[in-house]
């Protein structure tokens, strides 16, 4: 008889304490794999494990590639991989980044469910945005469990508050309430997984393959329909997906994007390339002054005419500067309210 024995966390901003919490209330005579994702810089060594595994009475560890799975063990993803479920083992890969992160809350969730259906328990902690909301939904659509920390505890709000948005959560708890309901649900007794259309069952194992080692299809075509738009990452063409009522986008080579984690990175997108048009247009205005200083040192009538062009740079890179000002406060205002 199936039990549920893969337990999957998801954790961003502020997911940490309740991170630890959960953990610490697994006991040794549970027999679950638990798998975490946690937002960390790319380019800062980890040192989740030794936290994890001072929490609680499970080891932890980041995983190597084709590690196979044990009861019991805590594996976390290193930094810079994903780290996907594959039926008896674990995948570390460099595949596409998937809502900005690689690794990504999303593509462990997906590729649990996929592998191991109404096996799995779902969890997704306190951060900002959406990661993890897809993967859930693929959760429960494979009948698994989804659970989400309490908005009201939440360091950051918004990956629970999406999740209750556009997900049918069976519980909604604050971190010290994980240790009742686990020891239920992983010693309760599984069925086998819900069918799922076929193009639906495709496109999962896609986009598992896809994170596992970046989109290998014979399609130059992006997954899903076209959209009009281009990825921020590689500029070539989005294919959209319509999913639990909200929409995903990927490209052609892999890289993925709910809408608000696209609207993210177009922002940071255009700050970036508005940054770079104010120091050229800085370094244009300051040209142009010099030019005009030794036109006028010479009496060249030409020099006037430099000198207003020189004005015209400046007088632009200004209006952009005040534009990028307000976007920053903007999104400031934005998270501060999202926070709350």
């Amino acid at each position: 008889m199936m039990r549920r024995d893969v337990l999957v966390v998801g954790a961003s901003a502020g997911g940490l304490q309740p991170l630890r919490r959960l953990v610490s209330v697994l006991h040794t005579d549970l027999p679950v794999a638990v798998l975490v994702v946690m937002h960390l810089p790319a380019e800062v060594p980890s040192h989740l494990p030794e936290i994890l595994g001072r929490a609680g009475a499970f080891p932890a560890h980041h995983p190597r590639d084709g590690e196979p799975l044990q009861p019991r063990r805590i594996y976390v993803a290193p930094p810079d991989r994903h780290m996907l479920l594959e039926f008896d083992h674990v995948v570390v890969a460099s595949g596409p980044r998937e809502n900005r992160f690689r690794p990504s809350i999303d593509a462990l969730f997906r590729s649990a469910a996929y592998t191991c259906g109404t096996r799995v328990v779902g969890v997704l902690l306190s951060g900002a945005l959406d990661d993890g909301v897809s993967g859930l939904w693929t959760i429960k659509r494979r009948g698994g469990v989804a659970i989400v920390q309490s908005p009201a505890e939440a360091a950051f709000a918004d990956m629970p508050l999406n999740a209750l948005k556009h997900v049918a959560i069976d519980h909604v708890l604050r971190s010290h309430e994980f240790g009742p309901l686990l020891q239920t649900l992983l010693r309760e007794p599984v069925t086998t997984p819900p069918p799922m259309p076929d193009d639906e069952w495709r496109r999962l194992q896609h986009e598992v393959e896809i994170a596992a080692q970046g989109n290998r299809s014979d399609s130059p075509l992006p997954l899903g329909e076209p959209s009009g738009l281009s990825c921020p990452e590689c500029h070539g063409p989005l294919g959209q997906i319509e999913e639990a009522g909200t929409l995903r986008f990927r490209c052609q080579i892999g890289h993925a994007y709910t809408a608000p984690a696209l609207l993210a990175e177009i922002a940071q997108c255009n700050e970036r390339l508005v940054t770079e048009a104010i120091r050229s247009m800085r370094d244009g205005a300051l040209l142009l002054g010099k030019l005009a200083r030794r036109l006028d040192e010479r009496g060249d009538t030409e020099a006037e005419r430099f000198l207003h062009e020189s004005g015209l740079y400046a007088t632009q890179a200004r209006t952009l500067q005040r534009w990028m000002l307000r976007q920053r406060v903007r999104r400031s205002d934005q998270n501060s309210s999202d926070a709350i």
